[in-house]
């Protein structure tokens, strides 16, 4: 069944969905689906300005360049300072089931500018990961002696926590980046049920139901780590 719902074309509305993120990513990796793939925020913008010259009847609309850039700074900040492109990779992986890591500007400054995606991800040290995984944002420090922080072309400075893109991998991929992704997450999802237990707990108190509820919460934490995907040998 298709759940899916329809929209006007992005070119006849004034911002993007979560559905046309997922849309222009779908369309980066192409219909070859070659895995594992990496594409900052900006290249996806790009590619929603390309789906937004597309009309109702499928013919393609070329933006002057003026305009072009008036859409991309609308685009940017719609998806910069919104929920909008965190819904989209979600809808994007629930979509096509790959799964999304998302990362940030240190992973796109100091660890992957273009080359293959696999080899970059093969080499990344714990260091790297931590890194390139979001957290909450701070200003990006150059890797030098002079204390200042790390600008991206417009002058902006680059903040090392914040999402700045997606690294699209294939089921069953066995990186580092993605699993230790999916153990914050998982470790975050049993804090969260514990907490929930516990509150139920104090709701009502020795209620056989809620006791039974957390004899079953016990075992999930180690029941997540055996799902985690196996890291590969160095």
């Amino acid at each position: 069944m298709n759940d899916e719902v329809i929209h006007r074309p992005l070119g006849e509305r004034d911002q993007p969905l979560s559905s046309d993120v997922a849309d222009a990513l779908e369309q980066l990796v192409g219909p070859s689906v070659t895995l594992p793939r990496a594409f900052s925020r900006k290249q996806v913008v790009d590619e929603l300005i390309e789906i937004a010259q597309i009309g109702k009847d499928g013919i393609y609309i070329h933006f002057p360049a003026g305009i072009r850039r008036a859409v991309f700074d609308l685009y940017d900040n719609r998806l910069t300072n919104s929920s909008v492109f965190l819904a989209g990779y979600k809808h994007y992986e629930k979509r096509t089931k790959h799964p999304v890591v998302p990362v940030t500007d240190f992973f796109f400054k100091n660890v992957y500018v273009d080359g293959t995606v696999k080899d970059v991800l093969d080499q990344m040290s714990e260091f790297e990961i931590g890194e390139s995984l979001p957290k909450p944002p701070g200003r990006m420090r150059r890797n030098d002696q002079s204390r200042d922080f790390e600008r991206d072309d417009e002058g902006g400075y680059l903040e090392n926590g914040k999402v700045a893109g997606v690294v699209i991998l294939p089921p069953n991929g066995r990186y580092d980046l993605l699993r230790i992704w999916l153990e914050r997450r998982a470790n975050m999802a049993v804090g969260q049920l514990t907490a929930t237990v516990n509150a139920l707990d104090n709701a009502r108190p020795n209620t056989p139901a809620v006791q039974h509820l957390r004899a079953t919460v016990a075992p999930v934490q180690s029941d997540m780590r055996k799902a985690l995907p196996t890291p590969k040998r160095k």
